[in-house]
């Protein structure tokens, strides 16, 4: 039932016709300098892990939730429990001039009923860094999910 909040705003309207947001399919999404392309941890591990070891330290993984990992085999067991994880609808960024993975990024916190999802796991690479791969992944992202309602 509406009501009106401290604000003076209208909040709690019914929406008509609304029967929740569609799935988010884990579907490739292209782009003119990167595709976001459904994250495999055979795939993308061994290129993952050379594109976070050019960084000099750890300070990019500082306010995340898990460690840079240290090896190939630490890279796949990371990206194997986001691409298995059915909460998360998980990508590699692969850089269209190289064609590899350099960096990762998910849907998240995903509610169709609700008609809401989040961004996360945003993990760049010194490679996406003030590049326009960055600014095009998220892009890419939030069109697959305002065309999917």
């Amino acid at each position: 039932m509406p009501e009106i909040n401290l604000y003076g705003q209208t909040v709690g309207d019914i929406v008509p016709d609304w029967n929740g947001a569609a799935v988010l399919p884990r579907e490739e999404l292209a782009g003119q300098y990167c595709r976001l392309v459904p994250l495999n941890a055979d795939s993308h591990a061994a290129d993952l892990f050379d594109a976070y070891a050019q960084a000099p330290d750890d300070r990019d993984w500082t306010w995340l939730a898990s460690s840079r990992p240290t090896s190939v085999e630490a890279t796949a067991c990371w990206v194997e429990g986001k691409s298995t994880d059915a909460s998360l609808v998980p990508y590699a960024v692969i850089e269209q001039r190289s064609g590899r993975a350099v960096g990762l990024v998910c849907f998240m916190a995903i509610e169709r009923e609700h008609g809401s999802v989040e961004i996360g796991h945003v993990t760049w690479s010194p490679r996406m860094k003030n590049t326009v791969l960055g600014t095009e992944s998220i892009w890419l992202l939030l069109r697959q999910a305002f065309a999917l309602g």
